[in-house]
């Protein structure tokens, strides 16, 4: 019985080696592919295939290129090694971002190559190997090139992979930027990171018509909608749904009659579409689904045939039950 069972262990510990062999016969291959592609993109694709095999010892098979002048190659490389945990990885991305030193002519510049803009182009492609990565660590880092313009269009997408809450605040304050398409870039962070909080200003926002990506097809309020639409779906699919609508209920509930009409506007979004100076239909702030019908008491014009004279100062007379319908944009 001593025997079977040093046979056995002899065998299992045989078949670990040739597993072991197997798998790092299998890494040296992936990471010579990964040598030999010189277009980044394909070369990240082969840096991902790497990382799921789960195999540091790729690692000094691919340290020299943590120093390769190809800040793109460099960076997918950095990539590797930080996502097996390796930390000299996420500091080799993270210095590519500051890196302002001489380097040749590799990838990504448009036109004319000089050394700013290949500078641009490698900070540009470490800001989305970050995003790739997912590191929580890299949120303090990315959250001030927001404001970087070298930058800024690629750092919303990034941070929005990374799911980390802290930057909702940051990429809220992006909405009041001048540049609609910067702007149509946090909207879409902000769906993605289910931003709740974002919600009033996304109301705002939507029915704006302003260009607000690069193949000016889509519009800011577009964009807008799609987002809150996102947003409460998540709410509702993450158990949510029963406390929030109570609160949008709740919120309804607090117009009453001999409140005044600016009181009411103050609160809540007029929902648009075919309506008259004595009643108004208002959407909640945070769903432009949820609805409720208010009518007001309206000075009348004698020499005008007594037709109603609106004004902030008309006084509640009375509200309809909160209810669900399209909004009227759609």
């Amino acid at each position: 019985m001593k025997s079977f069972l040093l046979i056995v262990s002899i065998g299992c510990a045989a078949l670990a080696h040739l597993n072991a062999m197997d798998a790092n016969a299998a890494a040296a291959k992936m990471v010579e592919e990964f040598k030999n592609e010189k277009i980044f993109w394909k070369q990240l694709e082969l840096a991902k295939g790497i990382v799921s095999a789960h195999n540091t010892n790729t690692l000094p098979m691919l340290a020299n290129g943590l120093t390769n002048e190809d800040r793109h190659a460099r960076g997918n490389v950095a990539f590797v090694f930080a996502a097996l945990g390796e930390e000299r990885g996420f500091e080799t991305l993270s210095n590519i971002l500051t890196d302002q030193s001489s380097r040749p002519e590799t990838q990504m510049v448009n036109g004319n190559w000089t050394l700013q803009a290949q500078i641009v182009a490698d900070r540009y492609y470490a800001v989305h190997l970050f995003g790739d990565l997912k590191d929580p660590r890299a949120v303090p880092i990315l959250i001030p090139l927001l404001n970087d313009k070298a930058v800024s269009y690629i750092v919303p997408w990034s941070l929005a992979q990374i799911g980390d809450s802290r930057a909702i605040v940051p990429l809220m304050k992006q909405l009041d930027e001048k540049d609609a398409w910067i702007r149509v870039l946090a909207i879409d962070a902000l769906a993605d990171l289910h931003a709740v909080e974002a919600l009033p200003r996304l109301k705002e926002l939507s029915a704006s018509t302003e260009k607000g990506n690069f193949d000016g097809l889509t519009t800011e309020g577009q964009a807008a909608n799609a987002a809150i639409t996102k947003i409460t779906a998540n709410k509702i699919l993450n158990g949510l749904g029963p406390s929030w609508v109570e609160s949008c209920l709740k919120d309804f509930g607090a117009i009453k009659p001999g409140m005044t009409r600016r009181q009411v506007e103050d609160r809540f979004p007029k929902d648009g579409g075919v309506s008259s100076l004595i009643t108004g239909r208002f959407t909640h702030p945070t769903c432009r689904y949820f609805k409720i019908d208010v009518e007001f008491s309206c000075k009348r014009d004698a020499a005008d045939q007594n037709r109603p004279i609106q004004s902030g100062d008309d006084p509640v007379v009375h509200v309809s039950k909160p209810y669900l319908e399209w909004p009227a944009i759609d």
